[in-house]
């Protein structure tokens, strides 16, 4: 993706109008997202800023490997709060995620991955 740090991501073929998940594990200063195909497969990882212009870089990233309908994001309360509020507005359907007891890798691509993992269990959907 982009932003802070390096992204990583998978080879790409040609641009696709297919669906993506998105999964964001959020923090003060920096979310990390991680989108994946819906059959789970990883395409993206990236960390962004959490201000205005990181919402738009971290969604118009997502968007770049496909449709973006749905995301799983930890803290809607609190420090994911006003990315969701942006996501809703931008016609993404938001799924609160409960935050897990991180022993290893806290804020790293496995939690952005098992984020996502999590989302597809236990959907509480944020109203719109």
């Amino acid at each position: 993706m982009t932003a802070h740090g390096p992204a990583r991501q998978a080879p790409r073929k040609a641009a696709h109008a297919t669906d993506v998940v998105l999964g964001v594990d959020t923090h003060k200063d920096v979310h990390v997202a991680t989108v994946l195909t819906t059959l789970g497969a990883l395409l993206a990882t990236g960390s962004f800023p959490t201000t205005q212009a990181g919402y738009v870089d971290l969604l118009a990233r997502a968007r770049s490997f496909g449709t973006v309908r749905q995301a799983g994001v930890e803290g809607t309360g609190s420090y994911g709060a006003s990315l969701c509020r942006y996501l809703l507005a931008e016609g993404v359907q938001v799924i609160e995620v409960n935050r897990p007891v991180r022993r290893t890798d806290p804020g790293g691509v496995l939690s952005g991955h098992g984020l996502l993992r999590r989302t597809r269990r236990a959907p509480r959907r944020v109203p719109g």
